[in-house]
């Protein structure tokens, strides 16, 4: 459920202290909200949560909040998250920052040297960073009439990544005097289309505006060409796979990724507007349900989709199907047609049609693209992840 976390946000070894997204994902929203909700839940299972989970997931919230009121970026307001909206006149913002300086105040860290709790200077910045925005919300909407604050301006990205541009500009020259810096800033003013060398850098780009539009000249590659090599005979998926049990985590998974495919699948007119194919999509059974992820994740003004019973068995049979294929198949051509091939003999979809529709051909179609997405995704965060620590390896040895 909470696809972003991976080693390096747990692994004391493996954390980039120097990564500030690290520390934004961990303290998130669908984080602390499944957190908060696993932990009522009395079920004898290895991902039980003990009660105490609830308070942490309480300070994961708030700190969601906190983030959010600070990195503004955009002047479009998200139902989701009043936080995330520009700062006016009439936004909780500052509600919410007097509420969290009391907040902060009583936090205190423990100190296994001095067994005591003690104040760290975080907190004591933390503090003075939400007064200052109070201040600057004060100044700029009361005195000098603005209209309204982008929170996420006032940081040091533009900062580091102008002397990263210059630093990148001089190759052999990281380290420039007065002289190269100024003649490396004419240049990027120019021609501003240099780029950050480090991908694993600190800060994300800024909200500046160009100075001069570049004429940019792409360089064109070699095309790879594809395996030619058909999947004409797709494996066979054994029994086990399709019905295996399954716990309440990864039920609750399931429902959760269906309303997801149900919101894809609403998203089309002709679906939207057919009131047999809603029907088909939502209909519900007298059996229980586990929509617990689904009120977990679910926003103040958010609009997340509950799927229907039918839907909810075909994605689930779908999805055990296209794990166990996908591995086996993935150095093929022409994949999707495979996949669907295998489902269309698995499972019957002709059942979610209407007298005027073809829904189950649209369903499968989504649930395969999700599917080949997904596992794509993990596939690539995993070598990412592994070249991203060879060649951190390799540079430090290199620096050693």
């Amino acid at each position: 459920m909470c696809s972003k976390l991976t080693d390096a946000h747990i692994n004391p070894s493996k954390i980039n202290e120097m990564k500030v997204k690290i520390c934004t994902q961990v303290f998130s929203h669908s984080v602390g909200s499944l957190m908060k909700w696993i932990a009522q839940w009395d079920i004898k299972d290895n991902n039980k949560l003990p009660p105490e989970a609830a308070d942490t997931a309480d300070f994961l919230l708030f700190m969601d909040k906190l983030f959010d009121s600070f990195n503004i970026l955009r002047i479009s307001k998200p139902q989701a998250k009043p936080l995330k909206c520009p700062v006016t006149k009439k936004s909780p913002h500052e509600e919410f920052w007097q509420i969290a300086i009391s907040i902060v105040e009583s936090m205190r860290f423990f100190c296994p040297d001095k067994r005591k709790l003690i104040l760290v200077p975080t907190l004591r910045n933390l503090k003075f960073t939400i007064k200052g925005f109070l201040y600057l919300k004060r100044k700029l909407l009361q005195k000098k009439k603005f209209k309204f604050i982008l929170t996420g301006a006032f940081n040091q990205d533009p900062l580091e990544n102008l002397f990263s541009y210059i630093r990148s500009h001089g190759v052999r020259c990281t380290n420039p005097d007065v002289s190269h810096f100024v003649s490396s800033f004419k240049s990027l003013v120019i021609n501003n289309c240099m780029s950050t060398h480090s991908p694993g850098s600190n800060c994300q780009k800024d909200i500046t505006v160009r100075n001069l539009d570049t004429l940019h000249n792409f360089l064109t590659c070699q095309t790879i060409h594809a395996s030619q090599i058909t999947c004409s005979d797709t494996p066979q998926v054994p029994r086990q796979i399709v019905s295996q049990s399954r716990t309440k985590v990864l039920r609750c998974t399931i429902v959760y990724i269906s309303g997801a495919i149900l919101k894809i699948l609403m998203r089309s007119k002709t679906v939207r507007n057919c009131e047999e194919c809603r029907n088909h999509l939502a209909v519900r059974n007298q059996t229980p349900r586990v929509d617990d992820f689904i009120e977990a994740r679910q926003y103040e003004q958010g609009h997340l989709s509950r799927p229907g019973d039918c839907l909810t068995f075909l994605i689930t049979y779908s999805i055990n199907i296209l794990f166990y294929l996908i591995p086996l198949v993935c150095h093929y051509r022409n994949i999707s047609k495979s996949l669907q091939n295998r489902l269309q003999s698995e499972l019957n979809f002709n059942i979610m049609n209407c007298l005027s529709h073809n829904l189950g051909m649209n369903l499968w179609q989504v649930i395969i693209r999700c599917s080949l997405f997904w596992w794509c995704k993990q596939v690539n965060q995993w070598y990412g992840h592994k070249i991203y620590q060879i060649s951190f390896k390799k540079s430090t040895q290199r620096y050693y």
